[in-house]
């Protein structure tokens, strides 16, 4: 999880709350995209989902995203609502 600069550090004392929960604390905000890299860079698997803060989740989803994937030719993939 990013922080992204949040207002003294809010999201990162949330965020520690839940375990297996690792924190990423920028120093100041910078948008959504530009903390896309360092989320993800620490990251411990085989894919990797960013999700906004705002985003509401429902059942299957993870395996809705990775559906793409089965194909052995797509390397990335994002969906336009």
């Amino acid at each position: 999880m990013v922080d992204d600069g949040s207002a003294a550090a809010e999201a990162s004392r949330i965020a520690c709350g839940f375990a297996g929960v690792r924190v990423v604390r920028l120093p100041r905000a910078r948008g959504f995209a530009r903390a896309a890299t360092p989320a993800s860079a620490p990251a411990a698997a085989t894919s990797v989902e960013l999700l906004n803060d705002d985003t509401e989740v429902q059942p299957g989803w993870a395996d809705a995203a990775l559906r793409p994937f089965a194909d052995p030719l797509v390397a990335a993939a994002r969906r336009w609502c």
